[in-house]
């Protein structure tokens, strides 16, 4: 384990902070003997409980550990360490931020404690990736720290101190160390929720730190990746930076023949872009996310249909909360923008703040209003058809909706977060995070409201990735070393019961065993040893091609050396690149012969098929309804794939608008969300239809004028006024061919269309009748293409992802959206200087006192002692 951002900065900085290696799995452990012993012999008697693992060296922990179990005497219940504790010098040691983000809570004082008894002088930030990071028993808090403000990495925020702030004794303090915890949940809420060794689900809150730290990767800015990169030879050619925008603009546009975002030929939407590659091109992941949905036909003859291979995969991606609010209040480059709010001012501050009150947003807040209702049940905003949709006006019951709803949602508020109830709405802020939160459960529970609230099964902070055309690849064990997420996919065919039966069948006493010494040809071969490998072969191997058929005599035979060899082969990774040899030596390590025969045979058939593809996995993969159709597509994965990660290699593909053109090696790329992400883009959502053809003709209209000569603005749009019937009214013959979307490519005024948010169907999920029909009425060659199109139809089949049924999705450029994207994120700070190193003689560096929870008797044990935290019990 590697962790560079250790948040106390001095000498050593960027090393592990040690001794912190034990992560909770030998605690666990003895935890679990402790308590077996516990039943059996000492349920009426108060036992204590400490840790065997305490100590230094590999696999071992001391009390500064997360999740180091104790009792506490005055409860008699036992409490977990929820972070880890790293020492440092009083009142020197620099604290810095380990990830940008937002101060939510300071506590510099004991009056200022609500919520945080024990922790001392403390702050959370909620990092710009969604968790949130405390840093507690500091001796001093930065002035730049205060609430709302946003720190860059590395930033000095502290320093290491003691302090814990308990009620019976507000000037106690514990040995120097700085206590961080990692929480998926804001605090003091996320204080209530206490992980303990048992949690193995997603419903707690603390992760642990070390594993933690060790994700994010060095200091430095953070970095995105370009799936398909022309001539890039590794990962780095790929990341995102303005070389490889500027080229992906060109190679998408100007250069390219089709494939355009968002139009296509003969009047057709177009979701995303075409990445030429060649045959073995690698694709990466473009940041991390979680595989939802496949189809990875390994079959070309059915993989590849008329208009390319079916393959694809389908990436969901949860954008942090802190980002996501940049989305919803910034423009398009990047810079910090007017706030926008909806409301009126009815506060008592001396300086009122104006709201904004821009149109859209208006509309928008009044809608979430009608839909919501208060406790008896009616709408917070009433109001009839033609004031409910006027963006325009800010009427007083709109104000008194928003006071009504700001009064009802201080419940569901922290103490730090409640406010005085003002009559306005910041976009992105707090009021407007819990309406639009109100409204969806509203729509999930009624299913009443209108499209957009009934599709809003995702939260709005959602986006998808597609990666269609995908190579059809033979899948076997080898493909794991260029794709490794297909070894991390695990297909589960065998239930509780079944591991139980097998774990009673084979208990461990008689399972496991320390050899004496080898067990071989040529080898000591001592008959104890002897009679338990055959014993266990004996039981592992009878079901497989080929068992071991001897006795079990404790004697040395060929037969005997055959079936070690066989086992080896078949179950022990080393022998994979080495010579088997027919030996078994006594070590412990987990892929070592003796710890595979240790093994229940569905712990060793699940430890097999983790070292390559699943085979349920691939059995999946290949099914199908017919033998002369794509394979299906498979949506009960879940994986975890990081940035720049290789998913899949570029498979090949021709377009639609014109069929008779070659295969070419190729990749269509697109990004979609549910709801609208990003405030300041430009937005085209008038085509709500269920077909692909485009029906607008403001924009039809615009890609024509450029081929007939028309004059144009900066931003595309036509300087001219449109002839009698307005901007809805199609000009010339209203149709786009493939010499006049080409020509707009190849115009300045395609570069309007990049930050453009696009809502129209997806195609793959189109209403084939109505899109045959539409494409027929334009005038074009419709024979066969229903058919044609059928086979890349896979949105019906990813309901289980929580796409809405209807593919009627927003639409982003994906080069501008990831350029956009990853200009949110902070850019790291230059360090600060180190402090000099530690000298003995520093009589107050890292000495902890001893635990408090040792030194407090029953009746003698505070009620607000730190339970999170407890310090080492020596420096």
């Amino acid at each position: 384990m590697t962790i560079y951002r250790n948040p106390v900065q001095g000498p050593g900085a960027g090393q592990p902070p040690t001794p912190l290696g034990c992560q909770g799995q030998a605690c666990r452990q003895h935890r679990e003997e402790f308590q077996r012993e516990w039943e059996a012999r000492f349920r009426n008697q108060s036992r204590d409980y400490r840790c065997q693992n305490q100590g230094y060296g590999a696999g071992q922990c001391r009390r500064a550990s997360f999740l180091y179990p104790r009792k506490i005497r005055s409860t008699g219940t036992w409490h977990y360490h929820q972070g880890i504790d790293i020492g440092g010098r009083r009142g020197v040691s620099e604290i810095v931020n380990v990830y940008g983000g937002t101060v939510c809570n300071v506590v510099r004082n004991i009056e200022e404690n609500r919520g945080f008894a024990g922790y001392g002088k403390c702050l959370v930030i909620e990092g710009d990736n969604g968790f949130y990071y405390l840093y507690a028993h500091c001796d001093s808090i930065e002035d730049l720290v205060q609430v709302g403000h946003h720190l860059d990495e590395r930033v000095v925020i502290a320093r290491v101190g003691g302090t814990m702030f308990l009620s019976s004794d507000p000037t106690y303090e514990c040995g120097p160390h700085l206590h961080f915890e990692v929480s998926t949940s804001t605090y003091p809420k996320g204080r209530g929720r206490e992980r303990t060794l048992d949690d193995t689900g997603p419903d707690y809150y603390r992760e642990d730190p070390l594993l933690h730290l060790e994700s994010l990767a060095d200091w430095g800015p953070k970095k995105f990746y370009f799936p398909v990169v022309s001539g890039a030879s590794d990962e780095t050619g790929h990341e995102v930076n303005a070389s490889t925008v500027a080229d992906l603009y060109n190679a998408t546009e100007s250069s390219n023949p089709s494939g355009f975002f968002p139009l296509g030929a003969n009047n057709l939407w177009h979701g995303g872009v075409h990445l030429e590659g060649n045959e073995n091109t690698p694709i990466r992941s473009p940041f991390q996310g979680t595989i939802v949905a496949v189809r990875l036909d390994p079959s070309p003859a059915q993989a590849v249909q008329f208009y390319g291979s079916t393959n694809f995969i389908l990436i969901r991606h949860d954008i942090p909360q802190g980002i996501y609010t940049r989305m919803r209040g910034q423009t398009s480059t990047g810079e910090r923008r007017r706030t926008e709010s909806v409301g009126r001012y009815v506060g008592t501050r001396r300086r009122p703040p104006t709201a904004t009150n821009p149109p859209e947003q208006v509309a928008e807040v009044k809608r979430l209003l009608h839909q919501c209702t208060n406790t008896a049940g009616q709408p917070y905003y009433q109001a009839d058809g033609a004031l409910l949709s006027d963006g325009n006006t800010v009427d007083d019951g709109l104000v008194t909706a928003i006071v009504n709803f700001q009064t009802d949602i201080q419940e569901e508020l922290s103490p730090n977060e409640r406010f005085e109830p003002d009559g306005i709405i910041t976009i992105g802020g707090r009021t407007w995070r819990r309406l639009e939160a109100h409204a969806r459960e509203v729509s999930e529970r009624t299913g009443d409201g209108d499209t957009s609230a009934q599709r809003e099964s995702l939260p709005p902070n959602v986006v998808f990735t597609l990666f269609m055309h995908l190579a059809p690849l033979a899948l076997e064990d080898h493909l794991v070393n260029d794709i490794p997420w297909l070894g991390r996919v695990r297909v589960e065919t065998e239930d509780d019961d079944q591991l139980q039966a097998d774990e009673e069948d084979d208990p461990p006493a008689q399972r496991n065993r320390h050899l004496s010494g080898n067990v071989g040809p040529g080898e000591a071969n001592l008959r104890e040893d002897l009679l338990w490998v055959q014993q266990r072969l004996i039981r592992l191997t009878r079901n497989e091609t080929e068992p071991y058929t001897g006795p079990a005599d404790g004697q040395w035979s060929s037969t005997l050396e055959n079936a070690i060899r066989a086992f080896q082969e078949a179950h022990v990774p080393y022998y994979d690149t080495h010579p088997v040899d027919g030996i078994i030596n006594p070590s412990r390590r987990a892929t070592s012969t003796n710890q595979r025969l240790c093994m229940t045979r569905s712990q060793l058939t699940r430890v097999s098929e983790a070292e390559g593809i699943c085979q349920e996995f691939v059995e999946q993969l290949q099914q199908r309804d017919n033998p002369d159709v794509p394979a299906n597509v498979f949506t009960d994965i879940d994986c975890r794939v990081t940035a720049g990660e290789v998913i899949w290699k570029v498979g090949t593909a021709r377009t639609i608008a014109i069929p008779t053109t070659e295969f070419r090696h190729l990749l269509h790329w697109e990004i979609f969300s549910v709801e609208p992400l990003i405030t300041g883009w430009d937005r085209i959502d008038d085509d709500t239809d269920d077909d692909l053809t485009i029906d607008v003709p403001s924009l039809i209209n615009r890609v024509e004028s450029v081929s007939s000569g028309a004059t144009t603005s900066s931003n595309g749009l036509e300087e001219s006024q449109p002839e009698a019937g307005g901007e809805n009214a199609l000009r010339e013959d209203g149709l786009l061919t493939t010499t006049e979307v080409r020509a707009f490519y190849s115009s300045p005024d395609r570069i309007a269309l990049r930050q453009t948010m696009c809502r129209f169907c997806s195609e793959w999920g189109l209403n084939l009748d109505n899109a045959v029909t539409a494409i027929d009425d334009l005038g074009f060659n419709t024979t066969g293409l229903r058919e044609r199109l059928a086979h890349y139809m896979w949105w019906p089949q990813v309901n289980d992802v929580g796409l809405p049924e209807s593919p009627l999705v927003w639409h982003y450029n994906p080069i501008a959206f990831l350029d956009y994207y990853l200009g949110l994120f902070p850019r790291a700070t230059a360090p600060s200087a180190l402090p000099t190193t530690d000298t003995e003689d520093d009589a107050d560096a890292c000495v902890c006192e001893p635990d408090p929870f040792e030194e407090f008797t029953e009746n003698t044990v505070p009620e607000d002692v730190n339970q999170q935290c407890i310090p080492p019990e020596s420096g």
